[in-house]
């Protein structure tokens, strides 16, 4: 990242992927061009759209807006790379076709970031009430990781709308892997080692959860956790990785305590099915899943299952 000064207003790229958006676009879209800050410039990537969502992308006529239409359908992972590929801000943020910006939205994160002209933040991340932190909060990489480990609770964003990503720092990572489909938590792990981390209070944005979307079936199927949890334990090989290597040994043990547990939770409810999906999903050799289950049954307490 370019070091700003307090005073500087650098450029944010606010990238907008559309699949069949058409019925919430045009308040996604006027509720980035309505930002307070004026230093932007919306990207929309539509990827081959059936319904009216193009039309509706070309109607506009505002020099910040430059739209794109994919010839061919990328899917969600590699249309959001594109959208790396085409900013030229300073920060990005992804606003997506029925999400909603809140006008003081990016002038409050810039306002943040302004404070810590002298660090190299790879992230802005909004989260709730925390009786532990007051806003804003400066993490380092080490922390931060560590902390999606073995501390009480995780530091990641729950999601896109919630995350301002250092453009430069994203551009020169691995950018989003299409085999997660929780892509949200992988880039986050990446760049988590790459430089601080800026907590702040959230509700700059909106996000619309819909019936029946991605995200939603594969967080009820248990999808999200198995890949979350191989996620974690091939970030602890990425040569990137910040921790020591008596914390990496520690972040494994924990990872295979809590991802035994899991599995002993759905054997004990019966839910074979998510059992053999989990282990199926996890990507993990059979001897991590033997370990990982055959330690939690002699050690795990059943009264903490429902946990």
């Amino acid at each position: 990242m370019n070091n700003q000064k307090p005073n500087s207003i650098p450029l944010v790229s606010v990238a907008m992927v559309t699949y069949n958006s058409a019925q919430h676009l045009r308040v996604a879209i006027e509720s980035v061009l309505s930002s307070t800050y004026s230093n932007i410039e919306l990207i929309i990537s539509d990827d081959c759209s059936t319904d009216d969502t193009w039309e509706i992308i070309k109607s506009y006529d505002d020099p910040r807006i430059r739209a794109y239409q994919n010839k061919t359908n990328l899917r969600e992972y590699p249309n959001r790379n594109q959208c790396i590929n085409l900013a030229k801000g300073d920060y990005l943020i992804f606003i997506d076709g029925d999400d909603y910006l809140y006008p003081e939205g990016l002038e409050y994160l810039i306002d943040n970031l302004s404070k810590y002209p002298d660090e190299t933040i790879s992230m802005v991340i909004g989260r709730s009430w925390d009786e532990n932190i007051i806003y804003p909060c400066l993490v380092s990489n080490n922390a931060f990781v560590l902390s999606n480990y073995i501390g009480k609770k995780t530091l990641l964003g729950l999601n896109f709308t919630r995350i301002l990503f250092n453009t430069n720092i994203l551009k020169n990572s691995d950018r989003f892997n299409s085999r997660y489909r929780i892509g949200d938590f992988y880039i986050q792990y990446l760049l988590g080692s790459n430089g601080d981390i800026l907590l702040v209070k959230e509700g700059f944005a909106w996000w619309r959860r819909n019936p029946g979307q991605a995200s939603e079936r594969i967080l009820l199927n248990g999808e999200a956790s198995a890949e979350e949890f191989h996620i974690q334990y091939s970030f602890l090989h990425n040569k990137n990785c910040p921790l020591s290597a008596d914390n990496r040994e520690k972040a494994k043990q924990c990872i295979k305590r809590d991802f035994g547990r899991l599995l002993l939770r759905k054997l004990v409810k019966f839910r074979f099915g998510s059992f053999f999906s989990l282990m199926r999903i996890s990507g993990y050799s059979a001897r991590f899943l033997l370990n990982a289950f055959g330690n939690n049954k002699k050690n795990y307490n059943y009264s903490n299952l429902n946990e």
